[in-house]
């Protein structure tokens, strides 16, 4: 019974090895967020995307609108979508935790890493932010087009930046202060994963932080006013796909 007592183990940075530390906490867990990220954009974000084109399809747009305005519907569908798919996370890190306290090496790795509250805290704020932008970005190509096929194309251009974001993750952990590396945490479609990842490999300034959520909140606002343009025309919109004149036409007069 002695022997199988769980140990309890503190991480030590001594010396150089601080920084390869750092470094391997970084990219497990920016990783992690990575795949959660992803998996959450092509399941919920494709949803979202599917369920603006099942309703302009099927003309029940046509008697939603007779209650509440295209933004509204537009609006509770992202956050409906985002709702569940908070939950399921939710219920992720609870089982996570859950496992933690009763395994002894969950609870060593999540002590190796530092997996503490505060980075908890940073993933669902970035997480919630990212997701509403690219949600809204899905959300207005899922208006434009009239079918699966026509918009599927689309898709790998909507999650690029992540992609990019995604290939940068180990220069960003080998060389966080570099110029690149702000930089490329600072651009708003691949600050979620990026200034997470300098988040977890050390503490940057403040005022790059601050930066990035002002760009991340007032790119959100952008992306959903256009979004909101595009869907308030294109939800009512049958026939052949637009044309990037059409598009241009559709954001200055709706």
């Amino acid at each position: 019974a002695a022997i199988l007592q769980p140990v309890d183990l503190t991480a030590v940075r001594a010396g150089n090895t601080s920084v390869v530390y750092n470094e391997v906490r970084g990219a497990v867990v920016v990783f992690i967020l990575m795949f959660v990220m992803l998996f959450s954009l092509l399941s919920y974000g494709v949803m979202v995307m599917r369920s603006v084109m099942e309703e302009k399809s099927s003309r029940i747009t046509e008697v939603l609108m007779c209650a509440a305005s295209a933004q509204e519907l537009m609006a509770g569908k992202i956050l409906g979508t985002g709702s569940v798919g908070l939950t399921q996370i939710g219920l992720w890190l609870t089982m996570a935790g859950f496992g933690a306290s009763r395994s002894l090496y969950i609870r060593t790795a999540m002590t190796v890493l530092d997996v503490g509250p505060s980075l908890i805290i940073y993933f669902v704020v970035f997480y919630s932010l990212g997701y509403l932008l690219y949600s809204a970005i899905f959300a207005g190509v899922g208006a434009i087009f009239n079918s699966i096929d026509e918009a599927q194309q689309w898709n790998f251009v909507v999650i690029l930046p992540l992609i990019a974001a995604s290939a940068m993750i180990l220069p960003v952990a080998t060389s966080s202060d570099s110029l690149i590396s702000v930089a490329a945490s600072l651009f708003p479609f691949c600050s979620p994963i990026l200034m997470f990842e300098r988040l977890a490999v050390h503490n940057p300034p403040l005022w790059q932080v601050a930066l990035s959520l002002i760009l991340l909140v007032a790119t959100i606002g952008g992306a959903m006013i256009v979004s909101a343009r595009i869907y308030r025309t294109g939800i009512l919109m049958y026939g052949k796909r637009p044309t990037f004149r059409e598009l241009s036409r559709w954001l200055r007069h709706a």
